[in-house]
């Protein structure tokens, strides 16, 4: 297949400024809450919650000294959240909005580019397994990687082959760029047998989801 450089959404990396990602994550919030496109306000909710969160323990570190390694700790993790949820609703805007540079630009994003493989799909994700997770609610699991993909999970506690009946996964993250990685479950799953799809993800679009997996009881 043959590539191409295409513009994209550079992504926010937690190694810059807090203050400056924060302050992006909220503009282009701000943005989305402007659209005409409901999918793309509701998804500015998510960069807000981001932001918001970042904001709060940034002001966390300026105050008493005898909290402020506390509060250094808050502030590094609350920045890792931040770029995670705005990485990940760069991925569903680009994905929902394919080519439209214009769109981008006015929610804000900083472009870059980046190599891209001509309009293909991903193929469907393969060796998905399932375990119980440290804590309650939660499920481990692993698939195959493929190259310039992110992932999106759903699960079911009812008939494995009945597209109907699954969930989204929404945390930790909807979007996941990893292939090992820990769940939350939806209310109301814990305690059953559950079964999850993996669905990979590049800028031509969605994949086939991958066959069930799992099948074991998740409290």
């Amino acid at each position: 297949m043959s590539k191409k450089l295409e513009q994209k959404v550079k992504k926010m990396s937690p190694r810059d400024n807090a203050g400056d990602n924060q302050g992006m994550a909220a503009k282009v919030a701000s943005n989305m809450a402007d659209s005409s496109d409901a999918v793309i306000v509701a998804q500015g909710l998510v960069v807000q919650n981001g932001a918001d969160g970042a904001q709060k323990a940034i002001i966390g570190e300026g105050k008493a000294h005898d909290a402020a390694v506390a509060a250094t700790e808050t502030k590094n993790k609350q920045n890792i959240k931040n770029c995670d949820i705005f990485n990940a609703q760069a991925v569903i805007v680009q994905q929902n909005n394919p080519g439209n540079i214009e769109l981008l630009k006015a929610l804000g994003y900083i472009l870059t580019a980046g190599e891209a493989v001509d309009a293909t799909e991903p193929g469907q994700v393969q060796n998905g397994t399932m375990n119980q997770g440290t804590y309650l609610g939660t499920a481990d699991i692993t698939y195959e990687k493929i190259d310039g993909c992110d992932y999106t999970v759903e699960v079911t506690s009812g008939d494995p082959s009945d597209a109907k009946t699954y969930v989204a996964v929404t945390q930790p993250s909807p979007v996941f760029s990893k292939v090992s990685i820990t769940i939350v479950l939806p209310a109301g799953f814990a305690g059953n047998t559950i079964w999850a799809k993996v669905t990979a993800h590049n800028n031509a679009g969605g994949g086939p989801p991958s066959q069930p997996f799992g099948g074991k009881k998740i409290n």
